[in-house]
């Protein structure tokens, strides 16, 4: 493009607020990926995400192998064999309720050499919000992928009861484990969206060696103003009934759970001064964050944070709160590139 030319581009995403669009100059001097037209902070988030359908323990002691959690993996009958790759359903049994799961190009009987990639879904997300990511994940880094829906979402058990302050690293203390047992994984790279980037960050820190290396997209790794405006005014969406409604598909008669979950936590006294930045100084593994500079969930701050102390932070002009759906393929090519140079 041209140094003295701007390009106006128009693209709905789902951002939080009212359906609402402006038109915004893409500056050619901004380094971006590929410059977007960005919709105000005013747009149905999650609403307009869903309607578009379906498509501890210590580092030392998970090194050695030794399982500590007595668990069942039940795989289902059902295995579908697409022309990509091989996709599997499983059970995963925890003391507070069974967890869904899903696998794509895993092979059970190499699970001591594989690397899979272990995705971790955002407040309101479950395994079909993922559409063709994880298919396409595998695809391009030659690497299984493994998402499951945590208690409470989607297709796993619902939640015994609230989210604590401190849920973010529960989730792996006590189910990831699970997890790695059920499948028998060694060696694992996190990757999370949202929320479960601060889940992915909390593996890379607590699995050490283990976990091969880290990749978050939009996620959130302190409490900032932006991120609480956004969860205040989706809060106010999904109290109109027909909104919560969206969310059935997904979450059946756990949604108002989902959405309380999410909302009353992060709104919370208790969660306000909530961060990782001391995990995060203290992981070793390669990093990196995708962010987009367009998202209303949070500032590219929170790329910063994750990649500082050699770590690599990609910023997405025009992109909001969902990079691998609003960009798959350049979030694919990112990954690709930056799982290639693990060594």
């Amino acid at each position: 493009m041209p140094a003295n030319k701007r390009a106006h581009r128009i693209c709905i995403y789902p951002l939080p607020g009212s359906l609402c669009l402006r038109l915004q100059k893409c500056s050619p001097n901004i380094s971006s990926h590929r410059p977007r037209l960005a919709i105000n902070d005013c747009v149905r988030p999650i609403i307009a995400r869903c309607i578009k359908g379906p498509h501890g323990r210590g580092d030392a002691q998970y090194a050695r192998g030794r399982p500590i959690h007595d668990l069942s993996l039940e795989r289902s009958m059902e295995q579908t064999q697409t022309t990509k790759m091989q996709l599997q359903t499983h059970r995963i049994q925890t003391e507070q309720g069974r967890l869904y799961a899903q696998s794509w190009a895993w092979q059970p009987e190499r699970a001591a050499f594989d690397v899979p990639i272990i995705l971790f879904h955002d407040s309101l997300g479950c395994i079909p919000l993922w559409r063709d990511f994880p298919a396409n994940l595998a695809l391009a880094t030659g690497h299984p992928v493994i998402a499951y829906d945590r208690l409470g979402f989607g297709r796993s058990d619902p939640h015994p009861g609230r989210l604590s302050a401190d849920f973010i690293a529960d989730e792996i203390r006590q189910t990831l484990p699970h997890v790695l047992d059920a499948f028998g994984i060694v060696r694992f790279i996190a990757c999370g969206h949202s929320v479960g980037g601060a889940m992915a960050v909390q593996a890379a820190f607590r699995f050490g060696n283990a976990c091969l290396a880290l990749i978050t997209m939009g996620a959130q790794v302190f409490v900032e103003e932006l991120t609480l405006n956004g969860i205040r005014l989706a809060k106010q969406d999904f109290s109109d009934p027909q909104n919560l409604s969206k969310l059935h598909k997904y979450h059946a008669e756990k949604s108002r759970w989902v959405v309380d979950a999410w909302t009353d936590t992060w709104l919370s006294r208790e969660f306000s001064d909530w961060n990782v930045r001391q995990e995060l100084a203290r992981i070793r593994c390669p990093k990196l964050a995708i962010h987009g500079d367009a998202d209303p969930y949070g500032s590219v701050e929170h790329a910063s944070a994750i990649a500082a102390n050699d770590g690599r932070a990609e910023i997405l002009s025009g992109i909001g709160h969902v990079p691998y759906r609003e960009d798959e393929a350049q979030t694919l090519e990112m990954i690709k590139t930056f799982i290639s140079g693990i060594r």
